[in-house]
């Protein structure tokens, strides 16, 4: 599934009650890669919430140096992100 990078920030929160701020690097209908400044492990479920309040079941597939990788368990549409194809 073809990816766009893009720049946008986001938030992130875990199941154990953190926030984290997050920037998408880049987004597919999939997925997507996001560079952050928190711990996140392979497997993590997390909700990403958008600039625009929106939410966003995923889960985290790989993590490496302040930059994860990770599949939408909802659509991206219910991120606003209605520009990913």
């Amino acid at each position: 599934m073809p990816r766009i990078d893009v720049s946008q920030p986001a938030e992130l929160g875990t199941e154990d009650g953190r926030s984290i701020s997050i920037d998408f690097l880049d987004l597919s209908r999939a997925g997507f890669k996001i560079r952050h400044e928190d711990e996140l492990l392979s497997g993590d479920l997390v909700t990403i919430i958008s600039a625009r309040g929106s939410r966003a079941r995923a889960e985290i597939k790989w993590v490496g140096d302040r930059i994860a990788g990770g599949v939408f368990v909802e659509p991206p549409e219910e991120l606003g992100l209605d520009h990913v194809k």
